[in-house]
């Protein structure tokens, strides 16, 4: 069974201005799986027909497609906390 794509953690964030401004929606379990817009609600919906295409091309490459949207967050080794020396 595949997962729908209302079933997906999405991340919603402003895109810097410099960057062209709008709101950038990425999908973390599924890898390169994004859509922008220049309102949340574009990007929300963009990235809802990322989520179809995403699942269209992995069946078509063989690949498995998560049925969940959930996934561990990764810590960013640049964010993480030092440990003191002692």
């Amino acid at each position: 069974m595949i997962a729908s794509q209302n079933e997906y953690a999405i991340m919603v964030e402003p895109l810097d201005v410099a960057d062209g401004g709008g709101w950038l929606a990425t999908v973390p379990a599924l890898p390169g799986c994004m859509g922008d817009g220049e309102s949340r609600e574009e990007a929300l919906a963009d990235v809802q027909n990322a989520i179809v295409e995403w699942q269209a091309a992995a069946r078509e490459l063989g690949r498995d497609v998560p049925r969940t949207g959930w996934v561990r967050p990764r810590l960013d080794a640049a964010k993480a906390p030092r440990r003191q020396k002692r």
